[in-house]
């Protein structure tokens, strides 16, 4: 067996990079280990262009993050099935937030397969998350495939908050969290802080990657078709106008909410709770059953077993919402949308051990136009409170966005697809509970995320005053 080992100190424990020949025929590959946490990281791109290259506008990125039962010295549950299946949700959660810390450091022209996964084979008391998002970099710097990286992970603590601060050359790419309420100036200073470890990460990867990195590979890219320049001028043009006149496509300035509507039960005679919350053109249902305590779920993935939920929330959205055909049922997107929610809403629901009853939550997104996740917080607190679930205090959401320098209020979801950043930010009066960050540059800085959470705050007061 061949091996190279790289070593660096992070949060006083050893991470290790060891490259080797276990994914022999794998573009890219590294083996990180933090104490008893092993991931191994692959990344291939395939040889050619994929078919019909020139009707796609995007980067054909795929990241599976694959457990095993083994990793925690466990043999899978149930009376008959002792092979893993499907991705448990956190399991997609993490291989969401690998996606969209990688994507944007790709030429978007970029038409080529390309499959990145993650194999937890052992499983200590680091948390294979961040591990993975570096390994990620690794096995693509070090491999010959395209990409502007590398990024690195850190997972920041602060005030009952938790969060993945993912970044480079002083800049944030990607970041998600939640927790009790925290103020937007704690979230700043955690930012920052997070930053100096992600610097000295990325150093110690540049230096790897020097020494050991492949060439890597000329792409082809195909002639651009009429329809694709012409959406790439129309972009220009929005863009433009935002920068140059401060005028947006619906005629709002940047710091101006669309119009708002919200009804606390009344909509649902025969359900538990139900809440109505509209911002523009996206409309979300939410749905409230309370139940017994044994209505619980029972939690069992390589790093939880054995416990139970007893709050829970899921997000479904239709094709007829964006006024399609298509088909129905869960994907990521929704498992990534519901994990927020409920991470927005979890710290105001009473404690199981302070309530007798186990929640779901269900929003339904009827039509969309930007921001259906921040919608569904809304909408979600209106029927937690038609319920009568004595909750802490109400939560709302935001989403802002930006263009260069200009920063965003509400965005549409038109504003989504032209602008450089997605920033969700849910909270109380008091403080953030949730937040989710991706970008299509490479980063943000700091002072730009906290002038965006300052002007989220000033929205989410008026949201809530409303709501009220």
């Amino acid at each position: 067996m061949q091996s190279k080992k790289y070593a660096i100190e992070i949060g006083g424990r050893e991470m290790t990079a060891e490259f080797t020949d276990l994914a022999a025929k794998a573009q890219g590959s590294v083996l990180m280990r933090v104490g008893e946490t092993a991931v191994l990281v692959t990344a291939v791109m395939a040889p050619a262009a994929r078919k019909g290259a020139e009707t796609i506008d995007f980067v054909p990125l795929t990241v599976d993050y694959e457990e095993r039962f083994y990793a925690a010295r466990e043999i899978m549950g149930g009376s008959f099935v002792r092979r893993e299946g499907k991705p448990s949700e956190e399991a997609i959660l993490t291989a969401r937030a690998i996606d969209r810390t990688l994507r944007p450091l790709f030429d978007q022209r970029l038409r080529y397969d390309i499959q990145v996964v993650a194999l937890v084979l052992s499983l200590g008391a680091q948390d294979p998350d961040t591990l993975s998002i570096i390994g990620a970099s690794l096995a693509l710097g070090a491999s010959d495939i395209p990409w502007n990286g590398p990024v690195s992970a850190v997972r920041a603590h602060t005030d009952h908050f938790s969060f993945i601060v993912c970044g480079k050359n002083g800049k944030v790419i990607m970041m998600e969290g939640g927790g009790k309420e925290i103020m937007e100036k704690n979230v700043g200073t955690a930012i920052e802080g997070a930053l100096k470890e992600v610097e000295r990460i990325q150093e110690w990867q540049e230096r790897i990657i020097k020494e050991i990195g492949k060439p890597k590979r000329e792409l082809l890219f195909g002639e651009e078709t009429q329809d694709v320049r012409a959406a790439g001028e129309e972009r220009a043009r929005a863009r433009r106008a935002i920068l140059e006149k401060g005028v947006r496509a619906d005629g709002r300035g940047v710091d101006k909410l669309r119009p708002l509507f919200a009804q606390k039960g009344g909509f649902l005679q025969g359900v538990h709770g139900s809440g109505l919350f509209y911002r523009g053109g996206t409309h979300v249902l939410s749905v409230l059953t309370r139940d017994t305590r044994d209505a619980a779920q029972n939690i069992e993935t390589i790093e939880r077993r054995g416990e139970k939920k007893y709050f829970l929330h899921h997000y479904n959205s239709f094709p007829f919402g964006s006024g399609e055909t298509g088909r129905l049922g869960s994907n990521r997107r929704a498992i990534g949308h519901g994990a927020l929610v409920e991470r927005a809403l979890a710290s105001v629901v009473p404690a199981p051990d302070a309530y007798p009853y186990t929640l779901r939550l269900v929003s339904e997104a009827l039509s969309s136009d930007g921001s259906t996740s921040m919608a569904s917080v809304c909408a979600g607190t209106l029927a937690l409170q038609d319920g009568g679930v004595p909750i802490a205090a109400p939560v709302a959401g935001v989403a802002m966005g930006l263009v260069d320098s200009t920063i965003l209020t509400d965005i549409s979801g038109a504003e989504d697809h032209i602008g450089d950043m997605d920033l969700k930010v849910a909270g109380t009066r008091q403080g953030i509970t949730a937040l989710q960050m991706d970008v299509k540059n490479e980063g943000v800085s700091p002072a730009v995320i906290a002038d965006a959470l300052t002007k989220a705050r000033v929205a989410r007061e008026k949201i809530l005053e409303m709501m009220r």
